[in-house]
């Protein structure tokens, strides 16, 4: 029998774990666990085009400047140069359908950047993203804005802004106060011309709209003219460009120079032709191919500084080569000749244009080297070659550059220094800082549209040799197993090297992140991410997000729609992409990134999950086009046999078909009361929860069947919803809860807000009490029989803001208890992660009395209308997270913890415990006391043991 002191140090172990249970759980982690347990990309997506993306001083004698750009997400956007991160951010158009366009105009000796989106002009504060002023257009879209460089009062005084806007036939041209917003004066033109774009000089403001011919389907470009002072159109003239332009996105407009120009091609790609605003000639130049291959892309790169030369670049780019062209006008003749050639490099490459005082220059980023040259002269200033980060041969195809932006800096000795961000084919948008990469931002992240975790891949190594020397003879096996052992030796001298390292870091590496230390325990786990432009992207969770490898999956098969796809992981180290129009499969390594070779792909091992409960081989198809949900089975793989079939009701629609998680397992078959009896639950495995709305009505249903006999085990139905909004469901476990937002505007809604509903499932009413079935020895869920429904206790909350998606927590065993994971869904960002503990939303909650001692005991609490989503619930703490849309969760090592993760815009990591952390040590726990502890009382044995020894001895002497 074990010594009374280890029973009670037992019992005062346990206690605290038992009790555990019984509370409310607290599903964010411990404030002192913030930032270390998880991890945040603060994304913005692709710039749109270089011209919108610059460097600049954010106030008046700043030494350094800010990076800014607005991109295809409508998010403008400071970034510090020196390490990539977000200075600030602010969304453009939050209620916005679909993209709008968007523009950003920096201030030149100014404290401010204006943008223009939709229906708004905003002025932001360039150090720290504060809104200076807004003027709102009322009916109409901004076009385009441009800030006014006249020379106008004192020196340093705001400048104006102008804003051109399209109003359904009418065109507006706005001069805005720079200082307040306020329209200085408005000009309108109702031809009807589609306005296109800004321009302007010293003297004048000029305004390049288009129309489209009816023969062909050319686009007529004019050019209109206003005084800047009172807004009065001074002329109007039409370009014949009849036969040249098929689409407005050909025509370049430069802005705010000495001299601005349009340039286009012809359709053939044969001629350029250039016009500098305010004249009526238009020169033209023969644009020769030097391989003879087929001009893919034509772009044109100028200076936007009004005392900057009047010299611009053209860039012409085939499938295999490029090379540019350096123009000169001359402002007196409004003459334009062509100055000098950029030879022809082999692959793509990126031209951007930068000023200093009034010398241009012309950086060009290529794959393999970074030129600067002078618009004056083609001679080369200086050059670096470019060191890239990741090597070579871990990527499938190299990335080339797509976009460039650039800032050179004039240095002593005719010498120069450049830094360029550079956007890039595979997503990234990198620093290039004289040619070497200076941070990365993996902004293909920002288009995130499914993702799953896949566990690192096993070494199989130790299980096939031991395999190997079981079948072998005595003799064999014993070679090679001391051949393996041997083997094994070499590895000895690097361990032992790293033991003290590993030794003293576990002591003093206090600040570790716990997403590191828990490599060990299965943290180290691969985010395999699909984007809708068809990559596919390995993130390592543990290393805070840090992109592993980029793939383009329509380089590796251009016929398959590879957005949206489907990932599984039900192999070890391994991802399979299903296509979405021929179901092609890609399988890839988890950890490379590279697709498999066929002997991997023979050789790989299945996925070791812990036993769920057994499910049927029953699928289901969800048609949107039929209304219908299709169940079948498929014996043999490859037939189907159609088993039932679901219809919602005249006039309804479904929108959603939810199951349980492959991964689903569950420790416990019932509830344990306060009073020791056991409320059973009921577990069907083949559970499927069917949404469907009703427009006209305003009405949402929520079917669950069984998915092998297409039972109907329960339905709801909620009236006053709107259906326009989203309406997310889970089925988990015993439970299910769904989420809708109520019609403010429908009389039928008796509460206005949103509404989050939490259903569970039991055998029976009566505790210790297994049903009607629980007596039989065979049951079977084929067939129609009313006696198998389940009991249902459901119960409804009011919570304070609407929920857009909703998944629960996973772990190993499935004995912590599950919380609920939801994203809110608003207009406004940011977006917030919530973990609700499923105790606080128990459906057996007392109504209108306070809990027995009992169900107090079972953490139950008394029913409250309202469930606010209290901020300890927020997971994701401060962190200010844009755009969240769905959430997934995955079991670590630990049964206490789970992974999640979380994106949209941005991405999310984290890792919860919903119990507590009841089988790892907090990050606050001494290990130096312990050991000075532990050695104390080692020394206090040492010290007592020969007292004890010798009162053993004399003991029996003294007795006689």
């Amino acid at each position: 029998m074990p010594p009374r002191w280890l029973l009670s140090a037992a019992t005062s172990c346990l206690l605290p774990a038992l009790l555990l249970g019984n509370l409310p759980s607290a599903s964010a982690v411990f404030a002192d666990e913030a930032y270390k347990s998880d991890f945040h990309l603060s994304l913005i997506g692709y710039p749109r085009n270089p011209d919108l993306t610059f460097f600049q001083a954010p106030y008046s004698g700043s030494k350094g400047s800010l990076l800014y750009t607005v991109t295809d997400k409508n998010v403008i956007a400071a970034v510090n140069p020196k390490d990539g991160s977000t200075v600030w951010r602010q969304l453009l158009e939050h209620n916005s359908s679909s993209p709008t366009e968007s523009f950003l105009r920096p201030g030149p000796a100014q404290d401010v950047v204006v943008s223009g989106s939709g229906h708004k002009v905003e002025a932001w504060s360039a150090a720290d993203g504060k809104q200076a002023w807004r003027n709102d257009v009322k009916s109409g879209q901004v076009r385009d804005v441009e800030v006014l460089q006249i020379e106008e009062g004192k020196e340093g005084a705001e400048k104006d802004v102008l804003a051109l806007v399209q109003d359904e036939k009418t065109s507006i041209l706005k001069r805005l106060n720079g200082k307040t917003g306020e329209v200085v004066w408005e000009s309108l033109d109702t031809s009807g011309d589609i306005p296109f774009q800004l321009s302007s000089s010293l003297t004048t403001i000029f305004v390049v709209s288009y129309t489209s011919t009816l023969i062909g389907g050319n686009v007529k470009v004019k050019v209109a003219s206003y005084d800047p002072q009172t807004g009065r159109n001074i002329d109007k003239q039409t370009l014949s460009t009849e036969i040249d332009i098929s689409h407005p996105e050909n025509i370049f407009v430069g802005a705010n120079s000495a001299a601005p120009v349009i340039v286009w091609a012809d359709t053939s790609s044969k001629t350029l032709k250039v016009n500098v605003l305010g004249s009526k000639s238009i020169s033209s130049f023969s644009i020769d191919s030097p391989t003879g291959e087929e001009i893919r892309d034509v772009s044109v790169h100028a200076p936007h500084q009004p005392n900057a030369l009047p010299h611009f670049l053209v860039h012409y780019q085939t499938g295999k080569t490029h090379w540019a062209e350096v123009f000169h006008i001359n402002v007196k003749k409004g003459k334009v000749t062509k100055a000098y050639d950029l030879p022809k490099l082999s692959g793509t490459g990126a031209f951007s244009v930068s000023t200093i005082d009034a010398n241009v220059y012309f950086t060009r980023v290529t794959d393999d080297e970074i030129i600067i040259v002078s618009s004056a002269s083609h001679g080369i200033l200086s050059r670096w070659p470019k060191k890239p980060v990741v090597p070579a041969t871990q990527r499938l195809v190299l990335p080339h550059a797509v976009q460039a932006s650039s800032e050179v800096v004039a240095k002593p000795g005719n010498t120069f220094a450049v830094r360029s961000v550079v956007l890039y084919s595979d997503g990234d948008w990198k620093l290039v800082k004289n040619g070497e990469e200076d941070w990365i931002r993996p902004e293909a992240l920002a288009y995130a549209d499914e993702a799953v975790f896949v566990d690192p891949p096993e070494d199989l190594s130790l299980a096939l040799n031991l395999e190997v020397e079981g079948h072998e003879n005595v003799v064999k096996g014993f070679f090679h197993r001391a051949k393996r052992h041997l083997h094994d030796l070499q590895s000895l001298p690097a361990r032992l090297e790293q033991l003290p390292q590993l030794v003293l870091g576990s002591f003093f590496k206090k600040s570790e992140s716990i997403l590191v230390r828990g490599k060990r325990y299965g943290f180290d786990k691969i985010l395999a991410i699909a984007t809708t432009e068809g990559r596919l992207l390995g993130l390592d969770f543990a290393e805070g997000g840090k992109v592993m490898w980029n793939i383009n999956l329509k380089a590796l098969d251009p016929n398959e729609q590879w957005s949206p796809v489907k990932l599984d992981t039900a192999v070890a180290g391994t991802i399979t992409v299903q296509g979405y129009q021929s179901k092609k499969v890609l399988e890839f390594n988890a950890t490379t990134g590279l697709p498999l070779t066929p002997e991997q792909l023979v050789n790989r091992v299945a996925v070791a999950t812990p036993e769920t409960p057994a499910r049927l081989s029953v699928y289901y198809d969800f048609s949107e086009i039929n209304n219908v949900v299709q169940g079948y089975q498929s014996p043999d793989g490859i037939e189907r046999q159609e088993l039932w079939t679901f219809q919602p009701p005249p006039g309804e629609r479904i929108i959603v078909v939810t199951s349980r998680a492959a991964h689903d397992p569950v420790a416990s078959i019932g509830r344990v009361l306060g009073d020791r009896r056991v409320l059973y639950k009921y577990l069907n495995p083949n559970l499927v929860l069917i949404t469907s709305v009703s427009e006209a009505s305003g009405k949402a249903t929520f079917t669950v069947l069984d998915g092998v006999s297409s039972n109907v085990l329960h339905t709801s139905t909620h009236v006053g919803v709107d259906t326009s909004q989203p309406i997310p469901a889970i089925l988990s476990e015993n439970w299910l809860a769904y989420s809708f937002t109520l019609n403010t505007s429908s009389s039928a809604a008796s509460a206005k807000g949103s509404s989050l509903t939490f259903t569970e499932f039991y055998e029976s009413s009566i505790p210790d009490d297994r049903g009607p079935l629980g007596a039989s020895d065979e049951v079977s869920s084929v067939g129609k029989n009313d006696l198998s429904l389940p009991h249902v206790v459901s119960a409804s909350y009011l919570i304070p803001h609407p929920l857009s998606y909703l998944t629960t927590t996973s772990t190993l065993q499935g004995i912590t208890t599950r919380s609920l994971l939801g994203i809110t869904h608003s207009s406004d960002y940011p977006t917030t992660l919530y973990s609700l503990p499923t105790n606080a939303l128990s459906a057996r909650r007392p109504v209108g009395r306070d809990p027995t001692p009992q169900e107090a005991m079972e953490g139950l609490s008394r029913y409250a209308p309202v469930f606010d989503l209290a901020p300890p619930w927020a997971i994701n703490h401060k962190r200010e997270i844009w755009g969240l849309k769905k959430v997934i969760s995955s079991p670590s090592g630990l049964e206490s913890t789970s992974l999640v993760f979380a994106w949209g815009l941005d991405l999310f990591g984290t890792v919860t415990a919903p119990s507590g952390t009841f089988d790892m040590l907090g990050g606050g726990f001494d290990k130096i006391q312990m050991l000075i502890t532990v050695a104390g009382l080692w020394a206090g044995v040492l010290g007592v043991a020969p007292f004890v020894r010798r009162k053993q001895i004399n003991t029996p002497w003294q007795m006689s």
